[in-house]
């Protein structure tokens, strides 16, 4: 029943990967587990074969049950990565992520309260998005206060299936970030640029933000890697 629900290839992997002694594990798949039934077998079976893995996985926020959220935890996850995406209900309507801002609000509450590390992405600049939305979605941000936040930007590519209405703009939500921004129609790629950055100043140097960074370090390796990374966000803000 179990190789059923989770591939059997699958749960070789997880055996083979253990073997070679590795622990730390980030699972890409976009969504972990998109059926519920198979998250929950994967996790069990980690569990109950003492896997030991540490690992970080993508999750939709309409998942984060506190139920799933704790197995999860159990099961060795200390990261969640969510695509939040914007501040705005009909973005969100109109590139078809069916979730709510309540949803968001509450999934990013209870990653908190069951002590899992959460990241949440977004994307500034949309087609015709305006900068007060812009700003509102910075804010929106901080309110959630997730461990960490990602801020990138709606980008266009000339090969790609897109997710824009119109076949001709052939816009693409890749998330990656390039200096050379397109403009929306609305604002100059230059203003979503520097409003990225402003995304960065806000949300990373917060004296809390930064309090709460400082007193968490544990090692020598943690504090290297914690200054490289704010020396990152300083020159990319």
């Amino acid at each position: 029943l179990l190789a059923e629900i989770i591939d059997l290839n699958g749960i070789n992997e997880l055996k083979q990967i253990k073997s070679l002694g590795i622990r730390e594990l980030f699972i890409k798949d976009q969504t972990f587990c998109s059926k519920k039934k198979r998250g929950e077998a994967l996790c069990n079976f980690m569990i109950e074969n003492h896997m030991n893995f540490s690992w970080t996985c993508f999750l939709r926020v309409s998942q984060a049950t506190a139920e799933f959220l704790q197995l999860l935890k159990n099961a060795g996850c200390h990261t969640i990565i969510y695509g939040v995406e914007t501040f705005s209900q009909n973005i969100l309507d109109q590139y078809s992520k069916n979730i709510t801002i309540d949803q968001i609000r509450t999934a990013i509450s209870e990653t908190r309260k069951i002590g899992i590390r959460s990241i949440c992405t977004f994307i500034l600049g949309f087609p015709d998005e305006n900068q007060k939305s812009i700003e509102d979605t910075i804010d929106f941000a901080i309110n959630l206060n997730p461990d960490f936040a990602a801020f990138n930007v709606y980008v266009r590519k000339t090969i790609s299936v897109g997710f824009s209405k119109s076949l001709e703009k052939n816009y693409d939500q890749s998330g990656i970030f390039a200096e050379n921004i397109d403009d929306n129609g609305v604002l100059t790629g230059k203003e979503i640029f520097e409003l990225r950055k402003k995304a960065i100043r806000k949300f990373y140097f917060r004296p809390r933000y930064i309090l709460n960074e400082i007193f968490s370090i544990r090692s020598l390796v943690e504090l290297i890697l914690r200054a490289k990374g704010f020396l990152f966000l300083f020159k990319s803000s």
